[in-house]
Order: C-alpha cells, then sequence, then structure tokens
C-alpha cells in the first residue's frame, strides 16, 4: 500500500506515554508466550521454576503416529512440592489431547523420573509437556520439537506401516547403529537398540509402537549381572501384558541358565528352561536362515536345553535339542533362542541377521498397499483395513445425506429460479421489471429456509452411537481382552463427556457368585491411516485456535470432548482381566499329523455364539445347527458328524473353480470385515484384498493357528460394555459383539519323541 509504515516503539510523537505502557505489556506477553513456545523453563518466579533435566521420548526417539509410546522426563524441584505434569498432543483430528498424571510429590533438589505415555495423531506433529503445582499454575512448559530440548529435538512419527524393532543386549545380527533400517528383504525394518534395561517402560501400552522386542542377554560380553535380571519386576509384568494383549517378544538368554531362571521373565515365559546341553551341527540353522551362507565350526557349541515342545512350536531344531521355539502367550507369542547368537561361530556368521529378523517375524508383510486394485482404492481414500472399519463405524441409517448428483441438481434448480424464472414471472407475467427488487430476495430466502429445514430433516436431531466389541479370551492362560470401536454422531457443536464401562466376561456361576472383577478401560481416540481429512499421515497440528480436550489420570474417561454439528468422532477403549472363572471354554481338541484334527469344545459363556466357526492350520470348521449357533455347555466335535470344514483361504476368497471372488473394499459387514482382520494372512493379505493391516495388525491371529492354537469366533448375544455420555448411559444405534476364544491343540506328537537321549560313559 503506497506510503504506508509500520511504526513499533515504546515512545513515538503524538502517542501518549498510557499508549506507550500498554505497548509495552503486549511485547511483554509476546516474549513469554515466545520462551513459551521454544520450550523455555518458565514460572511465576525463578526460585519456583522445576529443571527438566533430561527427555526420552519414544524408543530412542523414535514411535510411531496413532501408537501408544514411553515419554520420560527427569525433572528437579528447588523445594518440596507437590505437582501434577500433563502429555499435550493432537488428535487426528487437529484437536488438542491432553493426558494428565495423577499428583506426584517432588523431593527438594532431589531428580525424580516422570514416566508416562502418548499417542500423536500426526507425523509431524508438537507435542508439548505442562508440569503445573497444585494450583493450577505452570511450573514447567516444554515444546519437544524444539532443539533446546534436552537431549535435542523430537523426530517425526513413522508410519504405521514401518516395522519397528527395539533391541536390549545389542545383537549382532541387527548390527550396531542407533536406529536404520535392515539388510531385510523388505525395507520398511527400522531396528533400534535400547541402551539399558532401564531404557525398557514400565507402562505396558508404552510398547505398543513395537511389532517386536529382541532381548539378548549380555553377561558373556560383560561379565557382570545378567542383563535378563536387570529387568525389575514392573517392567517385566509390564512386557507379560503387552504380550498378552498381542505382542512378540524374543528372547536370547545365553547360556547360562542358572542367570536366566533368576529373572522376572522366567517366571512367567511359557519355555522352561531345564539346563545346560551341547550341540554338534546347525545344518537346520543354515535352512532357517535361507541364505547361501554355510557354518562350520570345530566341536561342540554350548546351548540351553529347552522343556519338549509342540512339534508346530519349534522352529530350529538338531538332533540333540530344539534351537529356536516359538509359544504362545495369550494373544501374542514368545520366541526363544538355546543358542547364544552372539558367540562365536554365529556372531559373525553371514546368515545371522536373516535369522534374528526371521525370529522378530511371523509372517508376511501386512503393512503395505498392493494388489491389483491398489490404484482404484487410493481414489476410493481406502488403503489400509482399518480405514474400511472407520467407513463401516461412520454409517448411521437415520442420517440420510443427499448423493453428489442430488446436490448438483438442487444447485442447477437454484440458478435456474433465480435467474430465467425470476426473469419470466417478472418481464412476461406481471409485466413489472421493478418488482424483481422483491422476488429476488423471496427466492433466496426461500431457498435458504428450504435448505436449512432439509438438512435438519436429513442430518437428523439426536446424538447417534454406533458400537463394536470384541472380546478375546485365551483359555490356558485365563486372559480376557475387551475393546470397543464406538463412533458419536453428534446433531449439534457441542461438548461432551465420554467414558465406557466394561462388562466382564465371565460364566454364569461367577456371576452368580459376584466374583466378577469389574475391570477399568483406557479410553483414546482413533484415526484412519490415510492422508486424507481425519487421516493420520498428514503434517502439522496444534496450530492457533486449537480446540482443546483432556482425558481423566489413566485415560478412563475423556471429558470437554468437542465435535462439531453434523459431525462424527471415534474413539476406542481397551481393558484386560484375568477371570476368576474356572475357564470360559473347554478344549478336547487333538492334532494328528499336518492338519488332522479331533476332539470337542465347548464354552461357557452367559449367551449362545451364532454365526460360529473355529480354524486351525489353514482349515475351518462350521457347525451344523441352525444359524451355526453353539449354545452354553453344548459340546460340539468340529471335524466329527456335526461340522463341516474348508480350506481357510478358499472361504475368505469366496474361490469357485480357483478363482478368487474380487475384494470388496466398500463393504460394511462387520463380521466379514472382522474374519479377514482375523485371517488377513492365510487370505494373503494385501495381494488379495489391495489394503494393508498396519494400523489394527495386533488383531491377526493367523500365527496362533500356525503354532497349536484354534480360534472360535462367533458372534456374542450379549454387550461387552456399556457407553457412558455426559454422566448417562446411551443406548447405541447398532451394536455388534463378537467373541474370539483361543483354544489349545494337544499335539500327538511332541518334540521329546523326537530328541535322542545322550548317555555319558
Amino acid at each position: 500500500m503506497k506510503n504506508s509504515r509500520l511504526h513499533i516503539g515504546f515512545a513515538h510523537h503524538g502517542v501518549s506515554p498510557t499508549a506507550n505502557r500498554w505497548v509495552a505489556v503486549r511485547i511483554a506477553a509476546c516474549l513469554c508466550a515466545s520462551m513459551h513456545f521454544a520450550g523455555v523453563v518458565v514460572a511465576e518466579s525463578p526460585g519456583e521454576a522445576i529443571i527438566v533435566k533430561s527427555v526420552d521420548i519414544g524408543f530412542n526417539r523414535l514411535y510411531k503416529v496413532g501408537e501408544w509410546a514411553p515419554l520420560r522426563l527427569v525433572v528437579e524441584a528447588p523445594v518440596d512440592c507437590e505437582i501434577v505434569w500433563s502429555i499435550e498432543v493432537p488428535d487426528a483430528d487437529d484437536s488438542q489431547s491432553v493426558l494428565p498424571s495423577g499428583l506426584v510429590r517432588l523431593a527438594a533438589n532431589a531428580p525424580t523420573t516422570l514416566e508416562g505415555c502418548f499417542k500423536t495423531g500426526r507425523i509431524g506433529g508438537d507435542i508439548r509437556v505442562r508440569i503445573q503445582d497444585r494450583e493450577g499454575r505452570d511450573r514447567a512448559l516444554l515444546r519437544l520439537r524444539d532443539a533446546a530440548t534436552p537431549g535435542g529435538a523430537m523426530h517425526d512419527g513413522l508410519r504405521l506401516d514401518t516395522r519397528l524393532v527395539a533391541t536390549l543386549g545389542h545383537p549382532a545380527g541387527f548390527g550396531n547403529a542407533p536406529a536404520s533400517v535392515s539388510d531385510h528383504t523388505d525395507s520398511n525394518w527400522v531396528v533400534t537398540p535400547l541402551a539399558t534395561a532401564a531404557d525398557l517402560p514400565s507402562i505396558s501400552r508404552a510398547y505398543d509402537a513395537l511389532d517386536a522386542l529382541f532381548l539378548a542377554d549380555e553377561a558373556v560380553q560383560t561379565g557382570g549381572q545378567s542383563l535378563l535380571a536387570r529387568i525389575q519386576p514392573v517392567q517385566s509384568e509390564a512386557l507379560r501384558d503387552w504380550v498378552r494383549c498381542g505382542g512378540r517378544l524374543v528372547v536370547v538368554p545365553g547360556v547360562n541358565a542358572e542367570a536366566y531362571l533368576a529373572s522376572p521373565l522366567a517366571k512367567w515365559l511359557p519355555i522352561e528352561v531345564l539346563g545346560a546341553t551341547q550341540v554338534r551341527q546347525l545344518n537346520k540353522l543354515e535352512v532357517f536362515a535361507g541364505r547361501n551362507a554355510p557354518l562350520a565350526f570345530p566341536g561342540a557349541i554350548p546351548t540351553l536345553r529347552i522343556a519338549p515342545v509342540g512339534r508346530r512350536n519349534v522352529l530350529v531344531d538338531e538332533i540333540e535339542s530344539p534351537l529356536i521355539v516359538r509359544v504362545p502367550y495369550g494373544l501374542g507369542h514368545v520366541t526363544v533362542s538355546a543358542i547364544d547368537l552372539d558367540r562365536p561361530p554365529l556372531a559373525a556368521w553371514p546368515g545371522l541377521s536373516a535369522v534374528c529378523h526371521k525370529m522378530c517375524d511371523d509372517g508376511p508383510d501386512t503393512t503395505r498397499q498392493s494388489g491389483p486394485g491398489s490404484g482404484r482404492l487410493t481414489h476410493l481414500g481406502i488403503t489400509d483395513m482399518a480405514s474400511q472399519l472407520n467407513a463401516a463405524q461412520d454409517e448411521f441409517p437415520e442420517v440420510r445425506r443427499l448423493s453428489h448428483w442430488s446436490v448438483l441438481a438442487l444447485i442447477l434448480l437454484y440458478i435456474v429460479m433465480i435467474g430465467p424464472v425470476d426473469y419470466l414471472l417478472v418481464h412476461r407475467v406481471f409485466r413489472k421489471p421493478v418488482l424483481t427488487w422483491v422476488t429476488f430476495p423471496t427466492l433466496i430466502c426461500a431457498a435458504s429456509g428450504l435448505a436449512v429445514w432439509a438438512a435438519g430433516r436429513v442430518n437428523g436431531d439426536r446424538l447417534l452411537v454406533n458400537q463394536f466389541d470384541l472380546l478375546d479370551t485365551d483359555v490356558e492362560t485365563r486372559f480376557v481382552r475387551g475393546q470397543t470401536w464406538f463412533t458419536l454422531y453428534s446433531p449439534e457443536s457441542r461438548r461432551y463427556r465420554a467414558a465406557v464401562a466394561p462388562i466382564p466376561l465371565e460364566t454364569p456361576a461367577s456371576i452368580a457368585a459376584a466374583d466378577a472383577i469389574v475391570p477399568d478401560a483406557q479410553l483414546s481416540w482413533t484415526g484412519i491411516p490415510e492422508n486424507a481429512v481425519g487421516g493420520l499421515y498428514r503434517s502439522g497440528g496444534l496450530g492457533a485456535g486449537t480446540r482443546s480436550y483432556h482425558y481423566t489420570p489413566h485415560a478412563q474417561a475423556i471429558e470437554d470432548l468437542p465435535i462439531s454439528q453434523w459431525s462424527t468422532k471415534s474413539l476406542h477403549a481397551v481393558w484386560t482381566q484375568d477371570s476368576r472363572a474356572p475357564g470360559l471354554a473347554e478344549s478336547r481338541l487333538e492334532s494328528h499329523g499336518a492338519v488332522r484334527l479331533s476332539g470337542g469344545i465347548s464354552h461357557r459363556l452367559t449367551a449362545p455364539l451364532t454365526d460360529c466357526l473355529l480354524v486351525y492350520a489353514g482349515r475351518v470348521y462350521f457347525p451344523l445347527s441352525k444359524g451355526r449357533t453353539l449354545a452354553a455347555f453344548q459340546d460340539w466335535e468340529p471335524a466329527g458328524p456335526q461340522g463341516r470344514q474348508l480350506d481357510l483361504k478358499s472361504f475368505l476368497t469366496d474361490s469357485s473353480q480357483f478363482k478368487a471372488k474380487p475384494y470388496n473394499p466398500l463393504n460394511h459387514d462387520r463380521f466379514e470385515l472382522l474374519q479377514m482382520l482375523t485371517f488377513y494372512h492365510t487370505a494373503l493379505g494385501a495381494s488379495y484384498t489391495g489394503l494393508a493391516h498396519a494400523a489394527l495388525r495386533e488383531l491377526e491371529l493367523t500365527p496362533l493357528t500356525q503354532l497349536g492354537r484354534a480360534v472360535l469366533v462367533g458372534r456374542f448375544a450379549a454387550p461387552g460394555s456399556h457407553l457412558v455420555i455426559d454422566d448417562r448411559p446411551r443406548e447405541p444405534v447398532r451394536r455388534d459383539t463378537f467373541v474370539r476364544i483361543i483354544l489349545p491343540v494337544r499335539q500327538t506328537y511332541d518334540a521329546e519323541d523326537r530328541i535322542i537321549p545322550k548317555f555319558d560313559p
């Protein structure tokens, strides 16, 4: 603009001293705000400031967008005080979520470690940590993306289709790079080493971002205490909960059996170590590596002697003893190597890297979108199975939105009415052009009123909820995990309080005895793994004017959740419990040979299961009863006259005459979606669906069916949880509850039948 200037200063001709003081106040406020956003410690007086000495984000500053990850601070206060610290991150809708801690007491001049979790909805989103006293005054505020943060600025979050593996003990098969993409055939592997056992989180959900955790005991190298023995009981319990919820744990105990047995992990790992032994050949290990890398060595190599396991649980065995075994535990599994991979001759063996990666892997890559239909699906905005489930959850029959063609037709009709029709009306009918000053605004007001009325009728005027419950239980460990995905549709712009009240999965006897324990659910937002509105792969987050809401401590509820008018918000809750009932189901299944199955099963749930199917080793079995129903305490023999069986892959792909039916990414049938989410590997994953399976990868149970477990899936007539909105129970317009029961299968030929005993002369 010509001759325009901007004057900034404390004194200027024509400006009063009072105005100067106001300018000074505003500049000071701006400076304080800049200090906040630069990660500078602030307080009302310097003597009250809390010093943040170190910040650890994720696993070596690596984490995944849309997944919980650990965050650890070391702080120091000048005086004794009580604080509440919170983590502020953007969610998938650009709203700021605030997760506060409980009340924490700090001793004067004593470093204190604060440990928590965060879940960000933006790859490049900011993360802030706020420390307040009991009165709500800020004592410290850190912006972790700033370079001034202790330890340096944080990295961008990894995509969900990246395989993140953390290692402890510096296993030779992964090299020594701080964080690198390995030379594995899959280029999306990222391996990051942890320095010490103290770097392991003590919160189970903090491991959610990991695809596998590799623990290698290094007592032989250090000559000191066993690395596994340095794991604290609270860390061991967190690892146990993570594995039971679907985690993949790899343990290489070394050759010191006594040191391993003294570790807290040995108290719950499902693989028993009996002592020490030796092997004189490693031919099967060379085959397992899949590399042309012969392994020659003189004499014998010391190994651990592992208790006999089923044949399906042995990955590598030799004549003397199994070398690598994998056993299910809950919904996850544990892999143990009886041979020390960091000792010669294996430490320098070229095939060791492939062995370590296969120990962390449990199937084909499910994280990449591929297949002949992938390009078409991208235009639909669906590239992951989680996006398809989210689209099903967003479907409300009462909300009858107009199609795009209908909207275009109405716009065209509006143009015709205010143009040619208005012209003909005032010029040909009334023959008074001056009347256009009346007819034109009248038509506009009528169209606007009609649009408002139609919008209210089409979009509805009440709060709507869609709910999807999934209850998983492992019969052998009596572990139960419940999950619920629910989508809120708001008819107005307002804030809500949301919570979930789980219903324990118990037997009628335990409920009658009032012996059931009601677990607490942990609530969080959900987002789709897409580069679209509400997607996780967009950059940015926490901009100016961002709406915020906060969790209660331990994320048991969300308060002040903002939802715009005629919009939806998707949330997810998870809870776990150890069932006190003697058994939610009974399994007498036996496996003979490769896939032959015999025996029966029954369940003791409070309601019948319908649409049942049982999967084991690539076969699917259906009951012949009406609606494929299994009543409580009803005995069923899947391979007997009461059932029929099919090839699982043919069933999932609806194959006929060796030709699979094309997968429909717009299918909103939740039971069919659950079948594909559960046995995605068997259907050849992305090669068939054209969709990745990264965001909900923990729902995949195909590996368990290859490790001596059968999976019973059915629709449950009872709800798995109750939604509480604004402190009142809210009945969903649509609710589907499904149960998946993990059943042990006895293998008639065990590893012990193939071990040749050694006799000392």
